[in-house]
């Protein structure tokens, strides 16, 4: 048996006592709700009492109940035992979305055990709510770089009950999330690999897998200035939130021993020196640039060993012959002279 309630726009629901077995449906194996709009003013009084729902089925979401009813409301939904159910995309016990922020504590603390989408334990889930930045990896969301470095970004998806979207079937792949920049004097939304003739952007499109979008090929090559990174959501035609700030991002000029280089679109970038291979970098020797700008090459730069190393591989120790040194007390200060 399956039940149906689609289209109503106040709801009112008593479950108590029942046992649920073996029932199957496209969505919601036993139970399914839907309103007839998404008026956040319509009314549900809902209590589910002492229930089991096990061993059912649906072929996408709510193995056992599946609600996209506006500002769900539980009046009361305990004591009811939800086990062995199954949904072929998520939510192997219930998914449930847009439901009242105080009723999502009543969900976590209800009985389940064993619900499974794919083989993967999945209890009960939602539709994507938002989406947070992994700040750890930036150590702050206000930072300086050259143009050209590399800036690791790390997102995250998670339902509305605060699970990450593992999406083992991979049901929410073609939502991406695309980069840009913008500052007083440019506003970007373009699409992959942004280009004009003062910005370049590449890597600034990603896709969530198992709840997780890394954006590992993200660079800006831009003029010294202040920018603001915007993260903008495509292919989802729902509301998710983005819960983390816009990342305010300064473009310095290359530092000291960098090489001014330009791309083929005549956009700088700063380059670190490259060695030979057997430059021992970074723990006995530094690679030096050859040339301030437009030529960064093996030939031109010298690999510079430490102080106090020397040697083609900068292995051989430097050592103070102190036989030939002179020591001299004068004005109760010492003085060391090299006796050459």
């Amino acid at each position: 048996m399956n039940s149906c309630i689609n289209n109503i726009n106040n709801l009112e629901l008593d479950l108590i006592s029942n046992t649920f077995t073996k029932n199957s449906a496209i969505n919601g194996g036993v139970l399914y709700i839907n309103s007839a709009s998404n008026d956040k003013n319509i009314k549900s009084d809902i209590n589910i009492l002492e229930n089991t729902f096990s061993e059912n089925s649906a072929e996408y979401f709510g193995g056992a109940i599946y609600s996209d009813y506006s500002m769900l409301n539980f009046s009361e939904i305990k004591d009811n035992e939800i086990s062995f159910n199954k949904a072929g995309v998520m939510g192997g016990g219930m998914f449930i979305s847009k439901i009242f922020n105080d009723n999502k504590s009543k969900i976590k603390n209800m009985n389940f055990s064993n619900n499974t989408v794919d083989s993967f334990l999945n209890n009960y889930s939602s539709k994507p709510s938002y989406i947070t930045l992994n700040t750890s990896v930036l150590d702050e969301t206000s930072f300086n770089i050259t143009s050209g470095e590399h800036i690791p970004l790390e997102f995250y998806l998670y339902d509305e009950y605060d699970n990450i979207i593992e999406d083992v079937t991979k049901y929410y792949s073609s939502i991406n999330l695309k980069i840009t920049i913008e500052n007083e004097n440019i506003n970007i939304f373009e699409d992959d690999d942004i280009t004009n003739s003062n910005y370049n952007i590449i890597g600034n499109i990603g896709s969530f897998i198992k709840g997780k979008c890394e954006l590992n090929k993200f660079r800006i090559y831009a003029l010294p200035g202040t920018y603001i990174i915007k993260v903008n959501i495509d292919n989802y035609n729902e509301d998710i939130q983005l819960k983390f700030d816009d990342i305010e991002l300064t473009i310095s000029e290359c530092r000291e021993n960098q090489i001014k280089m330009y791309d083929k679109n005549g956009i700088v970038y700063c380059s670190d020196p490259v060695c030979r291979e057997n430059c021992p970098i970074p723990e006995a020797a530094i690679c030096v640039a050859g040339h301030s700008e437009n030529i960064n090459n093996i030939e031109s730069n010298i690999c510079t060993c430490l102080p106090g190393l020397e040697g083609e591989l900068c292995d051989n120790k430097i050592f103070i012959d102190f036989r030939k040194l002179v020591f001299l007390n004068a004005n109760s200060k010492l003085h060391l002279l090299n006796d050459n």
